[in-house]
């Protein structure tokens, strides 16, 4: 659980602190979900899954995750989250980092996405990717 909250906080405060991403979207970047009544576009990072990564002797080496990263906007383009998507993608491909519960060792895009969903006959474009990160212990 420890290296979740890591890469939460990691990812948070990796999107959250930028000032080209900021000029972007704001304080809108969220984790898991956005709120209802939230304003677009904005990004959202949601965990997908992960395991554990052993030695000898059931001792947990790191954790490998999985996070899907969608920058997301009420559109019928996809203009708006080309620049969104590709800081994002800028900000998180080949970083690393630390946070007070663990070390993300590397953090690596493996998969573009692009969407298209229609809710109550509004477009809502995603544009982002699936990113593993590597997760150890101790910050």
């Amino acid at each position: 659980m420890a290296a979740q909250m890591a890469s939460d906080a990691w990812l948070y405060s990796r999107l959250s602190g930028d000032g080209v991403l900021a000029s972007l979207v704001g304080s809108r970047i969220f984790g898991q979900i956005a709120p209802r009544d939230a304003e677009y576009p904005l990004v959202v990072f949601q965990f997908q899954g992960g395991h554990d990564v052993g030695g000898v002797n059931a001792t947990r080496i790191m954790t490998q995750e999985v996070y899907l990263v969608k920058a997301a906007a009420k559109s019928s383009s996809f203009d708006t989250l080309k620049p969104i998507a590709a800081r994002c993608d800028e900000l998180l491909h080949g970083a690393r980092g630390a946070t007070t519960d663990g070390v993300i060792l590397a953090c690596v895009r493996e998969q573009p996405i692009k969407l298209v969903e229609i809710e109550d006959g509004v477009q809502y474009r995603i544009l982002g990717g699936i990113y593993r990160i590597y997760c150890g212990a101790g910050g």
